[in-house]
């Protein structure tokens, strides 16, 4: 597998509108992508998605979830996807806490 390449491609409520998922830093971020256009993973003569992605995070702050316009975005369905992703693949969302799972002794 391509690490340019989103890990998956969902779809939105919006028809022009895509989620797909990419690997960041070890973790996974979702960005919002317009169908219409040429995608992150299709740029990559230009930029790479972790190169567009650390740029976002430079200009507003780091989040599992960016909109269309490179914004953080919070939306709930949305994360549960990611979460849905995540837990698949195993790997962790950049950003948010992961509970480490512990045996009980005694």
């Amino acid at each position: 597998m391509k690490s340019n390449l989103p890990i998956a491609s969902l779809p939105t409520d919006q028809k022009e509108l895509v989620l797909n998922i990419y690997r960041y830093r070890g973790h996974i971020v979702g960005v919002i992508e317009r169908t219409s256009l040429l995608q992150l993973f299709e740029l990559t003569e230009f930029l790479k998605p972790a190169e567009y992605i650390a740029w976002r995070f430079r200009l507003f702050w780091p989040s599992p979830l960016l909109n269309v316009h490179g914004a953080p975005l919070t939306d709930k369905r949305l994360l549960e996807q990611l979460t849905t992703i995540s837990t698949q693949y195993r790997v962790p969302i950049y950003g948010l806490h992961q509970p480490v799972k512990r045996e009980r002794h005694g």
